[in-house]
């Protein structure tokens, strides 16, 4: 029986660097785990991504009560904010659980699970997908009340002590300075995620012209070549990431095996990938995405960025409305003002199923702008970019 590759769905975007999209962007994806960096040779570039540091997490073991019950040591009172984002990693288990950079623990379980907890949750939407349910407790003081808060306590003990093991546990210090080791975390050990740096040579690159897709009902034509453009450009960089032979401008491969011809207009040049694999923050992402915005205006120099979630954890993706800054202390005393995003204390992420093969990866090209609307127009705008987003099955990311 023939198996089909699994169907997934793809959006396409694109603005300037000023635009909250990029700014908040790594604060909607807390758990990543490899982050690839493509663009044309450039000493500059590479010395300043050698020089964002190393990040660095800690795996262990920790009862999942324990941390629920040391959470003010980590959790903010008057801010939807967590010093640590942590995530459950044992593999061949149907339960799993996250805490995100906004301090809510969202827990994916199985039916027989979530009846012994006896905590309120949602069950997954999709068809075909095992029967699981989502629950998510925000651990912040100020949103459960003394009685919800003690029923979520003695539910996760009664929990803990059913498994009779610890939970094995990643961990990652949003804070980039210093690396502090919780004590409610045993049998830890630190990873250091180094980066992979590879100069590819005498390579095809194309010279990209960013610019908004045609939205004028008659230019259908233009909106399908602009389609067009944007899907070879983002082949390339995913051919660029993987090192593919292919973009080689000697390459020779046999053309009954593979063809392919990259992006025009293309020049030959080097090529550089920056990679770091394991569990990595927003604040790290948020500082690769920063050496990319504040690109100085040159030609051919551009920069790729492609990360992927963690695919086991019920949580890879928060809304941008929910990412700003909110006052907990504000909205517990009703003085929510013209707070921008004030029910983000109540909203809950998109849900999705957590497995091994599920995906939610984006790419973005940022690209500075050598031409353009004037001085005022070039200093506002330092760069366009353009990203494409792509989520798996048994994800309501987008509906």
């Amino acid at each position: 029986m023939e198996v089909l590759p699994e169907a997934r769905r793809q959006k396409i975007s694109t603005g300037p660097p000023s635009s909250s999209d990029l700014q908040y962007w790594a604060a909607t994806h807390p758990f990543t785990q490899q982050i690839d960096v493509v663009f044309p040779a450039s000493n500059e570039l590479e010395s300043v991504f050698r020089g964002l540091g190393i990040p660095q997490y800690v795996t262990g073991k920790a009862k999942l009560s324990d941390i629920v019950a040391r959470a003010e040591e980590f959790i903010s009172a008057s801010e939807l904010k967590s010093d640590f984002t942590i995530l459950s990693t044992n593999t061949n288990c149907e339960d799993v659980w996250c805490i995100d950079t906004r301090g809510l623990l969202t827990l994916c379980v199985s039916k027989e699970t979530y009846q012994a907890l006896g905590l309120m949750g949602r069950r997954l939407p999709f068809k075909g997908c095992s029967e699981q349910y989502v629950i998510s407790l925000p651990l912040q003081k100020h949103l459960l009340s003394v009685t919800n808060r003690a029923k979520r306590d003695s539910a996760l003990q009664q929990w803990d002590l059913r498994r009779g093991r610890h939970w094995d546990v990643s961990l990652y210090q949003n804070n980039l300075v210093t690396l502090t080791v919780p004590s409610f975390i045993t049998d830890t050990q630190i990873i250091t995620s180094r980066p992979k740096i590879e100069t590819m040579q005498n390579m095809r690159v194309p010279i990209p012209d960013l610019t908004p897709c045609p939205n004028r009902p008659a230019n259908e034509e233009a909106k399908e070549d602009w389609h067009t453009e944007m899907d070879e450009i983002f082949e390339w960089v995913g051919m660029a990431s993987l090192g593919s032979q292919r973009l080689y401008a000697d390459d020779r491969v046999d053309p009954y095996i593979a063809v392919y011809e990259a992006p025009s207009p293309s020049r030959t040049a080097s090529v550089t990938r920056v990679r770091w694999k394991g569990l990595l923050g927003s604040t790290f992402m948020q500082q690769v995405l920063d050496v990319a915005i504040s690109m100085k205006a040159e030609p051919f120099k551009f920069v790729a960025i492609s990360a992927s979630s963690v695919p086991t954890t019920p949580v890879a993706y928060i809304p941008l409305s929910l990412v700003k800054p909110v006052d907990l202390s504000r909205m517990a005393q009703g003085q929510t003002g013209d707070q921008p995003n004030a029910n983000a204390a109540t909203a809950l992420p998109p849900m999705r199923a957590p497995r091994t093969d599920s995906e939610d990866t984006w790419s973005v090209l940022i690209a500075p702008r050598t031409k353009g609307d004037g001085a005022a127009e070039e200093a506002r705008r330092q760069a366009d970019w353009v990203m494409v987003e792509s989520i798996g099955r048994w994800d309501a990311r987008w509906g």
